[in-house]
């Protein structure tokens, strides 16, 4: 059982690096996490893990998900699900919560960590069942990723509108 683990483990981490390699940019050092493939990972990571958060996975949540991905971290159409996939090999595997955030943190800027706050308020908001456990995760994430509460409850606000507005 500990060497099938072993040999998922490696084969993910192939599949990573694979993943890196075709899609890393040109930048050096402090790329942008919108065009870093390891800090979307992380991003789209915390997404799966808060669809996750109450043992349902509802086609709505995974819709917003995929949307997220997509539009918030602004992750092309052919890559969104390969990313996603990954996303839900490594917390199977059992990557950390605070890793990913800890990844979010040192590489996005404060902008960029307030639009991932709004995207998780958006999965949350995705099944219009707000749960106790869903709060808690995003406020968790937010406080891993220091976005002040100010910018936690802006981006609840804004999130909340988007679903409830129709926009």
């Amino acid at each position: 059982m500990a060497d099938d683990r072993q040999s998922e483990s490696e084969a993910l981490l192939a599949e990573m690096r694979a993943f890196f390699e075709r899609h890393m940019t040109a930048a050096t050092g402090g790329s942008d996490p919108d065009s870093d493939p390891e800090a979307q990972l992380a991003a789209a990571a915390l997404a799966v893990e808060l669809c996750r958060a109450d043992f349902e996975i509802t086609g709505e949540e995974r819709r917003a998900v995929e949307r997220a991905v997509r539009e918030s971290l602004g992750v092309p159409d052919d890559r969104t699900q390969q990313l996603i996939s990954l996303a839900e090999q490594q917390l199977r595997l059992g990557m950390r919560l605070h890793e990913f955030a800890k990844l979010v943190d040192e590489r996005f800027s404060p902008d960029q960590k307030r639009r991932v706050v709004e995207l998780l308020w958006r999965i949350a908001f995705a099944d219009a069942e707000l749960k106790a456990h869903e709060e808690y995760l995003v406020r968790k994430v937010s406080d891993l990723i220091h976005v002040s509460r100010e910018d936690f409850e802006a981006a609840r606000y804004r999130a909340r509108e988007h679903f409830f507005g129709g926009s």
